[in-house]
């Protein structure tokens, strides 16, 4: 019989979908906790103004957003998902290196920002798209699998603070080229056989998407609340340093928001299983406008710890809402067009 955890095969074997998709999930969730709140610190310690960092990262965002509506689709009709996701990763992997090169002109930030965008952010519409398919199959418990995802983002914000107090900022570099290699190492991998899928053939353009049943108010109320983290997680850590925090107590308290999403993750499914998504997306709301303005108004260490407690309910739960919007109304095919248009833009 084997481990329950494992499918043997014939040729090797392979992961159950729920171990391997949690597998994935840490591992891309490791990398976006080095990505999203230390590359404009780490761009800004390569002697780049706050204002030039911020520049790079917003072209950066562009290049995911043209990347996952357009490019990703398009890719999805044509290879396997484990196919592209091996591609993806081998991507990632030599454009995360590009940044080890040393350099302090603008127009090659600009170039390794872009490509390196093109390329990387696929890994998260991938996994959704692998759990959007196990899902269907009734393989997975999302909420169990995606709070590994959330254990990855944990760990990775708590070595790379650590890091960067020992050796400097090029930690940020040396960390994220590793996690990419264990994201190109879990493609090739016991990748479950419910994963070799291919995307059905669809002909839908991105304004007809809002034409969906309840689409466009889902998306109008994730575009507000997710996209109201940005600021959040492209600049916290230097918010956080114009408080006196040293760089070790900084990844400490970003990490501070991970345990009560992964509580929230893990539970989601028993908990909010019956709950309507419209309900879901209000109670986000309501604490999404209380968490930021406390966050506003008091410039306070002891109240941003506070509303770090609150990121379970104003992130995790409008991912999980529209997770099971997407889920429950729409097929397969068209899921890859929905999460390409709400990912980037948000």
């Amino acid at each position: 019989m084997g481990k329950p955890y494992i499918h043997k095969l014939s040729k090797g074997f392979s992961f159950k979908p729920q171990t391997w998709m949690s597998m994935q999930f840490f591992a891309f969730f490791f990398t976006w906790g080095i990505y999203i709140p230390y590359w404009v610190p780490w761009l800004t310690s390569r002697g780049f103004s706050i204002a030039d960092a911020s520049m790079l990262f917003s072209i950066g965002l562009v290049a995911r957003a043209f990347s996952t509506m357009f490019i990703f689709p398009r890719l999805c009709k044509h290879l396997l998902l484990p196919d592209l996701a091996k591609w993806i990763a081998c991507l990632s992997v030599i454009f995360a290196s590009f940044f080890i090169i040393p350099f302090e002109e603008f127009y090659i930030a600009l170039i390794f920002m872009i490509l390196f965008n093109l390329i990387y952010p696929i890994h998260l519409a991938l996994n959704e798209s692998f759990a959007n398919a196990f899902m269907k199959k009734g393989k997975l418990d999302y909420g169990k699998s995606r709070s590994w995802g959330s254990i990855g983002y944990v760990v990775a914000v708590l070595i790379i603070g650590w890091a960067i107090s020992r050796i400097g900022d090029q930690a940020v570099i040396d960390v994220m080229v590793v996690g990419c290699l264990l994201l190109l190492l879990g493609t090739f991998i016991g990748i479950p056989e419910e994963a070799k899928v291919r995307n059905d053939s669809v002909r839908l353009s991105l304004l007809s998407l809002f034409k969906l049943p309840g689409f466009a108010l889902c998306f109008f109320i994730c575009f507000l609340t997710q996209g109201a983290h940005a600021a959040y997680y492209n600049y916290g850590v230097l918010y956080l340093k114009d408080l006196g925090i040293g760089d070790t107590w900084i990844s400490l308290l970003l990490a501070l928001q991970i345990p009560v999403e992964i509580l929230f993750f893990y539970i989601s499914d028993r908990l909010l299983g019956r709950m309507p998504v419209y309900k879901m997306l209000g109670i986000s709301i309501i604490f999404s406008i209380v968490r930021w303005s406390f966050v506003f108004f008091f410039q306070d260490l002891f109240i941003f710890i506070f509303t770090q407690l609150l990121h379970a309910i104003t992130f995790a739960l409008t991912h999980y809402a529209f997770v099971r919007f997407t889920m429950n109304r729409f097929r397969m095919s068209i899921f890859h067009l929905l999460l390409a248009v709400i990912r980037p833009l948000s």
